[in-house]
């Protein structure tokens, strides 16, 4: 995360620009970009605890023992997965889906989820139909800039926490920077790539911290492994969907603001070739996002409104 940038959502590596690219993120998941997309239905003011109870209520026969309109907590969640909904194997299955989704794709720092969001599994039939791709990776990449905006540079170490598959950052790493990789837990390489690590942690046993970045500072960029999934992409028609996006500029959808992924910066991953970066967009740059993510004032002291020159270029 120390190389990670918020104005481009890539990492500045000493050897080059790189990031987690839409077709990483399928190669290793299985989670595809193609389909309808995900409706959370959560902009506007949250519900009020009458509203939120009277929603669920009607919704999961029952109600939640702690609601609130800030969200409700997955433990409660999980309660009412286990209590009170054995007589309607259709609300078991919405409990099930619901917990799965928003712990996958929508968690965050809270560990709660919004109740407007059961929208999404209102007809389980349909879920094989939605675009989780696109959500998974929004939320991921969106958390990640929050993170390194709200993190301390005088601290060594700090906690993140973060959503949308986040041991997928873990992964990426071991794919295309194998001097990272552990000796052990390695498997034969197969579709999504993330089981031949094994999910389990006592199967991938992680470096020191400060290992790491001696890694990283030391890394060789002969020994970079660019293009990573070309055999996926002849296999299987998700990844090859997944590669065109990744050379384009996109913008993607999550569970906060949208979330830009600049294709053309990182060519070096899709087709292996070096492109000279272009500007990323203005919105990357907004006062607004900025102003509503960082404190009043910046670590500097200086405003963050005043951090952003308006109609200035990237350059």
């Amino acid at each position: 995360m120390r190389w990670w940038w918020d104005t481009t959502n890539t990492f500045h590596f000493p050897w080059g620009e790189m990031t987690i690219t839409p077709e990483d993120y399928t190669a290793l998941t299985g989670f595809t970009f193609t389909g309808n997309p995900v409706l959370l239905g959560s902009n506007g003011p949250p519900p009020t605890v009458a509203e939120g109870t009277r929603l669920l209520g009607s919704w999961m026969g029952m109600r939640l023992p702690s609601y609130q309109p800030r969200g409700i907590p997955f433990a409660d969640l999980m309660w009412a997965l286990e209590h009170g909904v054995e007589e309607s194997s259709l609300r078991q299955a919405r409990l099930f889906y619901l917990h799965f989704i928003t712990s996958t794709f929508l968690s965050g720092p809270t560990d709660t989820f919004d109740p407007r969001w059961i929208g999404m599994v209102e007809d389980v039939s349909t879920l094989g139909d939605y675009c989780w791709g696109n959500l998974g990776y929004a939320t991921l990449v969106g958390q990640m800039s929050l993170a390194v905006r709200d993190s301390d540079p005088c601290r060594r170490h700090f906690v993140i926490t973060l959503a949308g598959v986040p041991r997928l950052i873990e992964l990426w790493a071991f794919e295309h920077l194998p001097w990272l990789a552990p000796r052990k837990g390695q498997r034969p390489l197969e579709y999504p790539a993330g089981h031949r690590w094994g999910w389990k942690k006592k199967l991938t046993a992680r470096p020191p911290p400060d290992t790491v970045l001696d890694l990283i500072r030391d890394g060789n960029p002969e020994h970079v492994v660019w293009t990573t999934w070309l055999s996926f992409s002849g296999t299987y028609a998700s990844v090859r969907d997944s590669y065109a996006l990744s050379q384009m500029r996109v913008l993607f959808v999550g569970r906060r603001d949208p979330v830009w992924y600049l294709g053309e910066r990182v060519r070096m991953q899709t087709v292996g070739v070096f492109s000279v970066p272009k500007p990323p967009p203005a919105t990357m740059l907004s006062t607004r996002s900025i102003g509503e993510s960082w404190r009043v004032h910046s670590r500097t002291g200086v405003p963050a409104t005043e951090l952003v020159i308006a109609g200035a270029s990237y350059y």
